[in-house]
């Protein structure tokens, strides 16, 4: 996976909200898809199976919004929510793995961390005011952080961040138990300098820029044991007529583009944007 990242980079997966609204799924709630992982673990699966028919290479866990905290709210057990979560991995692993097994192209799974904000569901994941400490932070975070690694996706995908220490907290924690897991990460802007939070953009990339990639490779001429291998990766914005350029030099036509996880049009105030394609 990272070899192909380095060398051509991966395809990443399109909205869950949406698709899942296509078959019928209410996300209306504070739990917003993780609302499927209870009962509609088939339309799941049929939303990383069609991402990955349309040319995705890495699936997104439906975890970003699910989480223990939540799940209790709602009033579920603990190990009923630890229950959903798992079967999120499971379910996009198994996308993956059929989908290989058709087509023999192996793709990857990420396994999306929310932030604190996400799961107050009042819009605060593109605000970042609240302040947690460090133990509160991970008081939060690891019920789920665990046992998604314990279901061993391909990495983590701690995504839509609007605060650099909350980040921090999860990657410090990550480096200490889970050296091995590739991470990344990403955040919501309060403009093109500043993160949600107000924290500088040049702050942010210089603290993320810290953490080099630790990875643990099979060598079969050490008997099967690991080589360990260190990484520095960077992520760019690009503007959108360059991303379009880009897909067309690539053999594809563009069919439409969107206001990320919406149906609307691409405006001034779009902050990502989906482009819809064929090849």
């Amino acid at each position: 996976m990272i070899k192909q990242i380095s060398s051509k980079g991966l395809v990443l997966d399109g909205a869950m909200s949406t698709a899942l609204e296509k078959q019928g799924i209410d996300t209306n709630t504070d739990l917003w898809t993780a609302v499927a992982l209870d009962k509609d673990l088939d339309k799941v699966y049929k939303v990383h199976m069609n991402y990955f028919q349309a040319g995705a290479q890495m699936a997104i866990t439906d975890t970003y919004q699910a989480n223990v905290q939540a799940f209790e709210k709602h009033g579920y057990s603990e190990d009923k929510a630890k229950e959903m979560i798992a079967d999120a991995v499971k379910i996009a692993k198994k996308a993956r793995d059929d989908f290989e097994k058709k087509t023999g192209f192996h793709n990857y799974v990420a396994a999306s961390v929310g932030s604190y904000g996400a799961y107050l569901a009042e819009g605060d994941e593109f605000r970042g005011d609240y302040d947690l400490t460090k133990k509160q932070y991970l008081d939060f975070h690891l019920p789920r952080l665990q046992v998604l690694l314990q279901n061993k996706p391909d990495c983590l995908a701690i995504e839509t961040q609007p605060k650099l220490d909350e980040v921090v907290v999860l990657l410090d924690w990550l480096k200490e138990n889970a050296p091995e897991m590739p991470v990344y990460v990403s955040f919501t802007l309060h403009d093109t300098t500043k993160i949600s939070d107000g924290t500088p953009l040049k702050k942010v990339m210089e603290k993320i820029n810290e953490y080099d990639l630790t990875l643990f490779i099979r060598d079969d001429s050490m008997d099967g044991l690991f080589r360990k291998f260190e990484e520095t990766h960077f992520q760019r914005c690009y503007e959108p007529d360059l991303i379009e350029k880009l897909l067309r030099q690539a053999g594809f036509s563009i069919i439409e583009a969107f206001d990320a996880y919406t149906d609307e049009p691409v405006d001034s105030a779009s902050e990502k944007i989906t482009f819809m394609g064929k090849k």
